[in-house]
């Protein structure tokens, strides 16, 4: 399964769209989005707390079949599966300099990674900020391999489309 979380930061126009598909993700974890935004191919579960006037903190997209469950956090968008995944915009790297959040931020966010055995792929991704760790991550079941991960740069030629870049995690229960 691929698994992909970009923060949009609030804008979805042709340039976000053609992003998203060179992301070719199953499941799409995205944060910052626009009511407006609308994924070909893609059905979509809006979280339910605006953050602004036409914008949604968390949104998820999925190729695969969805049954919405209610969402645990004005903050949150949450899709029912046979397994935990979680991500999105943690605003926390997990390790080394922390630029957008708190080193207890960042504790309770290991804590609850390791209470729900989970490992987190993007851990160890680049931020689009020279020298940091990325803040945005896709987390999945202990047990799972994982095959890819990378990060895709929020970039059409000079102009960034978001001020968060976009990662892409490939990962399936072991056999």
């Amino acid at each position: 399964m691929r698994i992909g979380t970009w923060n949009l930061a609030g804008r979805g126009d042709a340039r976000h769209l053609n992003l998203i598909a060179t992301m070719d993700c199953d499941v799409l974890l995205l944060t910052e989005v626009s009511e407006r935004l609308q994924v070909p191919a893609y059905d979509v579960h809006l979280g339910h707390l605006p953050m602004a006037p036409g914008r949604r903190w968390a949104t998820v997209a999925s190729r695969l079949p969805m049954s919405c469950l209610p969402d645990p956090h004005g903050a949150s968008a949450m899709e029912d599966s046979a397994s935990s995944v979680w991500g999105g915009d943690w605003n926390h790297a997990l390790s080394g300099r922390e630029w957008a959040g708190s080193a207890a931020g960042r504790s309770f966010l290991v804590a609850a990674v390791e209470r729900l055995d989970l490992q987190v792929p993007t851990a160890s991704l680049p931020h689009q900020l020279q020298g940091i760790l990325s803040i945005d991550h896709v987390a999945v079941p202990d047990s799972w391999v994982v095959s890819v991960t990378h990060r895709h740069r929020a970039l059409v030629g000079k102009t960034r489309l978001s001020d968060h870049d976009a990662y892409v995690v490939e990962a399936s229960p072991r056999p």
